[in-house]
């Protein structure tokens, strides 16, 4: 896909992954609308995205969207409405979560089912008619390695990302007869504040690879550009999957290895 003067609808954008993707594509040409729930957010975003040096009259917009609203088709249909040309959504909002099972409360649990997994299935259901109008449209699923491989303390995490990637698998066939692609890109473990505190300690003790932001952001752009369906980010981790996918027990036996200082760290969290 050509991302010069694509038109790219962002979520996630105030930070992480999903605010080095929006540098990106600024840097590639694009025209970027990022939406969120934050008005503050989302305008400290947009000026920080304008303000870039490297790029010649960036062009950012922000639109509110809340998918808890009770309004939220309404939004949508206003966000249809203003942005028609629309051709490449990226779905970068995500939320985690880490301890035991046991300890996850409902509205945890909600928070993760709405902003990782149902929201996506949402927004997509209402662009794609506009997007079948595009001769060249992409969507775009940020999933994680947790979504191939079930992770002690990420029960509910894994519950949502493994579902993310069934979801873009069967879109994907199912939009296999036009010209829209779904890509599905699963990243490892990255260097944001989604993973601070204890996550980022207990990855430090277990010698756990952490990316860059920007380093991620970069391979998604290249597999948005070629056009790749699937992208796992991460060695061994791309390898773990490919095992996990033939040979569980094998990573079972290694995930009981980690097991003592995993559960040492779940111990830190409350009930949550």
């Amino acid at each position: 896909m050509q991302l010069k003067d694509a038109r790219v609808l962002l979520t996630g954008a105030t930070g992480g992954i999903g605010l080095a993707l929006g540098k990106a594509f600024l840097q590639q040409g694009a025209k970027l609308i990022i939406v969120g729930r934050s008005i503050d957010k989302l305008e400290s975003t947009c000026r920080t995205l304008t303000s870039l040096e490297q790029v010649e009259s960036p062009s950012c917009a922000w639109e509110q969207l809340d998918f808890e609203s009770a309004d939220v088709e309404q939004q949508l249909q206003a966000l249809q409405r203003k942005y028609p040309d629309i051709n490449l959504i990226v779905h970068c909002a995500g939320v985690n979560g880490f301890g035991a099972a046991e300890s996850l409360s409902i509205q945890t649990m909600d928070q993760m089912l709405l902003v990782n997994l149902r929201s996506v299935m949402l927004l997509n259901s209402r662009f794609i008619p506009h997007l079948r109008q595009q001769k060249d449209a992409t969507i775009v699923h940020i999933g994680s390695t947790f979504g191939s491989i079930g992770y002690p303390g990420f029960s509910a995490y894994c519950a949502t990302k493994f579902g993310l990637r069934g979801y873009s698998e069967a879109l994907g066939r199912e939009l296999a007869d036009t010209d829209i692609h779904v890509v599905y890109v699963a990243p490892r473990a990255t260097n944001t504040a989604m993973n601070a505190g204890v996550i980022d300690e207990m990855n430090r003790e277990l010698k756990v690879a952490m990316d860059e932001p920007e380093k991620v952001a970069a391979q998604i752009v290249t597999a948005i550009q070629k056009n790749r369906l699937r992208l796992f980010i991460g060695w061994p981790e791309k390898f773990f999957i490919r095992i996990n996918g033939l040979f569980a027990g094998m990573v079972d036996n290694a995930l009981v290895k980690q097991l003592p200082v995993i559960r040492r760290y779940m111990a830190k969290i409350s009930v949550y």
